[in-house]
């Protein structure tokens, strides 16, 4: 499986909320965006709204110094909280900001990423130490589709297993109905591990299972943000640091996004499943969109949806 090296040092992970280059902007408004803030991959939400931009040259930064009370350190170079939020921790050490644009993570800081009309941005607050290499995500859909981490409106590709196509078309229908261009074809290992476009692949488990790139994936869970154990007797949901939940579940849905790395703009999402009943539940969740919302990834028995990764007590 081919990953770019380094990617989630806490070097560069520090550099996602740098705060340079920022400015105050007093023009007429120019459209509106999303702003999120949590805690704990999504566990507890802090803000969460629609908010004015105003002007062309808003960043990040502006925006939630703008709406949030906001603090900063080391010369104003570090985002340190948002709303409280750190405050609220007995012990906040350990623990950093990580922001997503568009369902990607910033490789930049948020002085230096300019906002147009319509994008999401998601801020979470978490310990660096825990999987931190989360670089994609299921919760800002329709984004990535819509127009991915640099805003480059591009095909949406799904790739669908041997009985799926109907789902597969299904799935096309709804994106197309948010004005996103789809293509489908039939799943294609080559085409995810060189993928040009974001990529949804559509295939119940047993597809998968065996094959040398999803095996890579689920070694390195914690490079990804794989939250999930799959076996051959069924799922385990896993916690930021590796431990196992205790249920194990044969008949499930899987919803998680894979990305190569912070600033990607074609994350890979995978929708997978114990059997094709399972991935068709899957895909209606995907089009209510609110089970989905501000989650890393979901798991989903039945009409339960799971969110990962499993926080087991640790940090609440």
């Amino acid at each position: 499986m081919k990953m770019k090296n380094n990617q989630f040092l806490i070097g560069a992970l520090l550099l996602l909320v740098l705060v340079v280059g920022c400015s105050k902007n007093v023009e007429p408004q120019n459209g509106e965006i999303r702003v999120h803030v949590t805690k704990n991959y999504g566990e507890e939400v802090v803000f969460s709204e629609k908010v004015p931009l105003m002007g062309r040259n808003q960043t990040v930064l502006d925006v939630i110094d703008d709406h949030l009370n906001i603090e900063t350190g080391y010369g104003g170079a570090f985002i340190i909280d948002i709303n409280d939020t750190a405050k609220d921790l007995k012990n906040p050490r350990g623990y950093d900001w990580f922001f997503y644009v568009n369902g990607g993570m910033s490789n930049i800081g948020a002085g230096s990423y300019f906002l147009k009309s319509g994008d999401d941005i998601w801020w979470d607050y978490r310990p660096w130490k825990d999987a931190a290499a989360v670089s994609s995500v299921i919760g800002q859909y329709p984004q990535p589709f819509v127009s991915s981490y640099r805003n480059n409106k591009v095909e949406t590709l799904i790739l669908y297993g041997d009985h799926e196509e109907k789902d597969a078309l299904d799935l096309s229908t709804m994106l197309k109905d948010k004005d996103i261009s789809v293509i489908t074809d039939i799943y294609n290992k080559m085409k995810i591990e060189q993928r040009t476009n974001p990529t949804i692949v559509l295939a119940t488990w047993d597809q998968l299972s065996g094959d040398e790139f999803w095996e890579g994936i689920q070694k390195n869970w914690h490079r990804v943000g794989w939250f999930v154990e799959i076996n051959n007797q069924g799922l385990y949901s896993l916690s930021p640091s590796g431990n196992k939940g205790k249920i194990m579940y044969e008949n499930f849905a899987l919803i998680t996004a894979i990305g190569t790395g912070t600033g990607d703009d074609f994350p890979l999402w995978l929708v997978t499943a114990s059997d094709s009943i399972n991935l068709s539940n899957a895909v209606k969740m995907i089009e209510e969109q609110d089970p989905l919302s501000l989650s890393t990834s979901v798991l989903i028995k039945d009409d339960e949806v799971v969110r990962l990764p499993y926080i087991n007590g640790e940090r609440k």
